[in-house]
Order: C-alpha cells, then structure tokens, then sequence
C-alpha cells in the first residue's frame, strides 16, 4: 500500500538552488561546488486551502482523468503488461521497456493497477524505459512539467541518476529530472539561460511525489503537492533529439535508478500550484480511509463521576475543597444517591448553578410522591433517574420487587408531562445476574452496566469463564448482559473503575496506573458505544485501602491523585465553547508499529480533529507496574497537515505539549505509550 512506505516523509529543511555541471553531481562534492558566500535557501512553503480540493472531489475524478483535463503531451503510467512503452493520453504504443525492467510490482499512486520497476545499471537500454517516438513532447517550447511518482530502493552511487529526461545531441538536454547523490533536482538548459534546482534528500523506501516546472521565466520544484524552491531563468527550448528516457540516461554511461515509479508525465506549459496539489491528492489516495469523527463535545459529555454528598467523607470539613475540584475537573455529570436519603438536595442545587447535573439512583422503598419530587428537591439539578442500585444484593427475592418497581418509575416518569423529559436508566445489576430481571427495554430509555476489570486494563478480553455472553470480565461480555434488560437501547455505565494507591497493592493499582486505566476506560467505552461513563469514584472514602474505599480522583485528605490531573487536562484539551456543526470525515491512515493501537477521532466546532492514542496493553501485572515501551505510530492523511500538536501525560497526570516534525505536509511520527495522547491536527 502506498502509504505504509511513506512512516516519515521528506524533511525538508531548505532548498539549496545552484547551475552545477552535470559531472560535479554528487553527495560528497555538493559543497564544493557552492559559489563563496552561497548557503542553504530556506523557502516557505505555499499554505494550503484545504476547501480547495477535497477527498470527495478527487475520489470522483482520479488522476488519469486529472492528467487528461490538464493537457499532457505524453502520459505513460508505467503499468504495461507487454514489452511496450503505452501513451495513456493517445492510446499508443511510443516506447520500449528495457529487458530488466519488471512491470509486475504493487501500483504507488491510487489509479494504476501496477509499477516499473528499474534495475538501476549502467543506463544501457535494457535498464530503462525509452519514449523512442516523443515528437509530441517536442511542442513543449517556452514551457513545461515533468511529474513523476517514485519510491527509490536502494541509493545507485554518487552520480547522477536519471528519472525523465531527454537526452543527445551537441546542444545537450533541453530538461531532465533527477536523482542526484540522495537528492531531488532539476535542470532546464533553454537556449538562452539555464538553471539547476534542488530539493530535498530522498528517504529510501517512501513514494514521492515530484513536479518540476518552467514557465518561459521560473524554474520550480515540487515534492508532495508542496512548492519547494523556485528560480528565474528564461529561454526557449531546442530539441536536436527525439528519445525521451524514463529510469535511465539513454547513451550515457551514469547509474540507472533504483526502484520503482509510476505516471510519469510531461506537459507543455507550467501546471499551476493548484492543479499540482490536485494530482497529488488524487495520486496519493490508496490505502487511506475516511473516518467520521464524533464531536469533541459528545466525547466530554460521556464523562462522568459517581459522588456520595449525603455521606462522609463528602458531607464533612473538606465539602468545601471537593466542590471546587469537581467544578475545576470539567466533569459535568455525576451520578448519586436517592434524594429521599440524607441532607445534601442544597448541594446537588449548587453544582446545577455550575453546570454540573446529576444521574439519582432510586430507591426500592420510594413512593410515587417522592419520585416525582426530584426535580423540585434538587434546585434543577436532575439529569436522569437510574433504578435501583444493584438490588440483587438487597434481598433474595429481589427480582419480584424489582420488575413492579422499574415499571412503577417508568409509569410516574413518563406519565407526567413534567417529567416526562427525564430519561429512565435501568437498575446496575452486580456479579452478571442481569439474566434474572428478563427483558425490560419497555420501561428503560437506557441499559446500565457495572463493569469492573479489577486490575486489569479496560480493554481486556476477559479473566473468567466463558459465557453466552461472552468471557467474563470483557467490556463486550458486561454489554451483553447489559442489553438482556434493555434490548437493543443505547447502554450506560454507572459504575467502573480502579481502587489506586501510591504504591499499589495486591487488590488494587498504583496511582499512576489508575490514571492510565480510568483514562483509557473513558474513551474504550465510548468507542463501544457507551453513551455515558461514570466512574466511582470522586473522592477516597478512608486509607483503610479496603474495598471500594480508594477508587477517588482525590484521597481521603482531598488531594488530587494523578487520575485527577489526568481527566482535568483532558477535558481541557478537548472543551469546545462552539456549537458543533457537521462533522467533516478524515481522510487518514496509522501505520508504523500499530500492535494494540487504539484511537478515538474527535473533531471540534472550528474544523480542528483532536486523535486520541493509546496502547491497549496491561499497566499493572502480579502486583507490580509494567514499563510499557512506546511505538512510534505514523500519522498519514490525504490533506497535507499544517501542524499537529500531541498533549502526553506523565505519571502524575501532568500534560506537556509537543509539536509534531515533518509539517506542513502529509504524514508525521508521534511516540504512543499505554497512557492516553491526544494529537491536535489543523489542516
């Protein structure tokens, strides 16, 4: 696939422009032959409109088509199954291919169905491919482009390495494109000037590609759709020859190149920037994929946190202190306890004026009265009612309270205009007796799970038998159960997460082990449709680091823990003050090393995608953290990037910020390790 090849594209730092005898071309002696004075020629490179040109556009028309509506004099796609050189714009046969140059490889641009390979040698025949009948490239006079797409295998010494050129005669080639040392150039010889220009150093093994054009006044050079350097020089062109050489220098005893090329084609005037971008974005399609991201917003949104405000700690001196770092988290949904038990409706009412609502859990003894009260008794608070919290450990006959219950909530909820509103989410059943309550999706607008993993990470596939539902302990299997009460109605989780202390134990993780896993648990689930997460939970309830007692963002002496730091800077990085519009697919690729990769694509209200990265790997094995390696994961999109930016976290959830190398342009390298990174691309 074209773009697997392509894990770091050309670097490009300058662009060095100098009239070089063809003879001096090599990577050794490129200084040497720098005039006193000259240096490296830093160029900016052209910005990129993005609305210019879109993948929907170039899915339609393809590159051929584009070559054809842009006038080429000769288009040769280099994918021929027989022995001859085949024209695509005139349908003719106007060449040969050389003895060792092979047909039969994989195509490196989106239309054709195969690729030249070439030997490199010594420039005989039958190491090239030769346009014996270019009489129509011969029209190109006071202008021209030359556009190829190439990836070079292997580096054939320090000469000059022929890509397309014509060649012979006494007044020399009017133009030719080549591989000098490891470096891109181009030179014009009109009759009345000349230059040489050059680009960048090639990487092996990468599919560029390169467009060089002379309009009668400019040479320029193009990698990638991106202008790369340009100089005067003015002049017509005279042709003394009429063989026009692909691969190879026809008659001159220089190496040949090595590897691979497809759709070459010359013109007869300078294509224009636009037109170049077009080519490459119609070229360099294969083996990318559009995917439509979710909004940044709807992610934040599934986030929440169970509270226990009529209870201590909660309730106590530090009320105070957790208030403020539950507004200052950016978490805006909480899940408590039934408002008929304990003092705290005053509370839940003044995180409403924060923005911050809450998810009840009902009670089995509650009366209609009560339920409908909700809304009242917390100040505007109320987000959703849930059922009963886990009843199957209330009693043993829980089943035959439970059923009338559910369908008495359902009855008062959406029987009441008022209320009506007010989605109902079913009751979280412990230890996977969901199977007793029978189907229930009548009387639920959501499903519920309790998924807890213990120590292991959330994406586990699971650490107990195997069941119609799948193996214990997945996220998969506690879905499935999930859905035997609620059928095929979206699903929550009100409750999951991981008991954390400094050090770890041997029932819980380490605190920096929490902050990966809870983080990763957030975006697992929503990529498998959860639509809301909470997490239990906020605070540390003691240091007995008994069950259930050390699962908090914060301890027990209200501090944050590092799972804290860690979904603050997330929700920072991802909060959207706009108002979401339509979501724009991207067209992309992650390639590199993408063993147990995972990814969430989000896309904020001004066009910026935000690319979550993880690896779905353990953290925490036999009591202790595992140092998990990173993977370098290649970003590739089909729309040059203009920057990306990825957001890393270290053990105490603290974020830092770095700028992504080899932009603008279309592919980028970032380190993944098993804690979540967010990558922030602009386009």
């Amino acid at each position: 696939m074209l773009f697997n090849e392509r894990s770091s594209l050309w670097r490009f730092i300058g662009a060095l422009v100098i009239v070089v005898p063809l003879s001096a071309c090599s990577a050794a002696s490129l200084r040497s032959v720098l005039p006193s004075g000259s240096s490296f020629v830093a160029v900016a490179k052209r910005a990129v409109d993005a609305s210019a040109s879109t993948s929907e556009t170039v899915a339609a028309t393809g590159l051929a088509a584009q070559v054809h509506a842009d006038g080429a004099l000769g288009y040769y796609q280099l994918a021929d199954t027989g022995d001859g050189v085949v024209d695509t714009e005139s349908g003719k046969t106007v060449g040969e291919y050389g003895s060792t140059v092979k047909r039969d490889t994989a195509s490196i641009v989106s239309d054709a169905s195969a690729s030249a390979t070439f030997p490199g040698g010594t420039s005989s025949t039958a190491d090239e491919a030769v346009i014996t009948n270019a009489t129509a490239l011969q029209s190109a006079v006071s202008g021209v482009t030359v556009e190829a797409w190439l990836s070079e295998s292997e580096t054939n010494g320090a000469g000059l390495v022929t890509l397309a050129a014509f060649y012979g005669g006494t007044a020399g080639q009017p133009y030719g494109l080549h591989i000098c040392g490891t470096t891109i150039e181009f030179d014009v010889h009109p009759q009345n000037g000349g230059m040489t220009v050059w680009g960048p150093t090639l990487q092996l093994n990468h599919t560029y590609y390169v467009v060089a054009t002379y309009n009668g006044s400019a040479v320029s050079l193009y990698v990638d759709g991106q202008l790369v350097v340009t100089k005067p020089t003015q002049g017509q062109f005279r042709y003394t020859t009429s063989a026009f050489s692909i691969g190879g220098a026809l008659g001159v005893a220089t190496p040949g190149f090595i590897g691979r090329m497809n759709d070459v084609a010359v013109y007869g005037h300078a294509l224009t920037a636009q037109q170049i971008e077009e080519h490459f974005l119609a070229g360099s399609a294969r083996g990318l994929a559009a995917e439509t991201p979710t909004a940044a917003t709807t992610f934040v949104n599934s986030m929440g946190v169970n509270t226990h405000f009529s209870q201590s700690p909660y309730n106590g001196p530090g009320e105070a202190r957790i208030l403020n770092y539950l507004t200052a988290s950016g978490i805006r949904h909480i899940r408590d306890g039934s408002v008929a038990v304990g003092n705290f409706q005053s509370t839940l009412a003044k995180l409403a004026t924060e923005g911050i609502h809450a998810t009840i859990t009902t009670e089995l003894s509650e009366t209609d009265q009560e339920i409908k009260a909700y809304p009242a008794t917390i100040g505007g608070a109320l987000e959703a009612y849930e059922g009963p919290n886990e009843p199957n450990f209330q009693s043993s006959d829980w089943t035959s309270v439970t059923v009338p219950f559910i369908e008495r909530l359902w009855a008062d909820v959406k029987g009441d205009s008022a209320l009506a509103q007010y989605p109902v989410i079913a009751p979280g059943i412990a230890l996977g007796s969901a199977g007793a309550l029978g189907n229930m999706s009548a009387y639920v607008d959501y499903g519920n799970t309790h998924d807890y993993f213990l120590e292991n990470n959330p994406e586990t596939g699971g650490f107990g038998s195997v069941t119609p539902q799948g193996q214990y302990g997945s996220l998969s299997y506690n879905l499935n159960l999930a859905a035997l009460i609620s059928g095929t109605k979206p699903i929550m989780s009100t409750e999951t997460g991981y008991g954390s202390s400094p050090t770890g134990g041997a029932s819980f993780v380490d605190d920096a082990t929490a902050a990966r896993y809870v983080s990763r648990t957030y975006f697992h689930q929503y990529n498998a449709g959860v639509v809301r997460t909470f997490i239990y939970e906020f605070l540390d309830e003691n240091t007995s680091a008994e069950d259930f007692t050390n699962f908090g963002f914060l301890d027990a002496n209200v501090n944050p823990k590092p799972t804290y730091n860690t979904i603050r800077a997330i929700i920072a990085d991802l909060s959207d003050s706009g108002t979401p519009g339509t979501l724009t697919p991207l067209t992309y690729e992650l390639a590199g090393n993408v063993a147990n990769l995972e990814h969430t694509l989000l896309e904020k209200s001004d066009g910026t995608y935000y690319l979550a990265l993880w690896l779905a790997v353990p953290s925490w094995e036999n009591n202790h953290r595992v140092i998990v390696q990173p993977q370098t994961v290649d970003i590739i999109t089909h729309l040059p990037m203009k920057s990306a930016t990825v957001m890393q976290l270290n053990n105490n959830g603290n974020a830092s910020f770095v700028n992504l190398s080899g932009l603008p342009g279309t592919a980028t390298s970032v380190l993944v390790w098993d804690s979540v990174s967010i990558v922030k691309l602009t386009f």
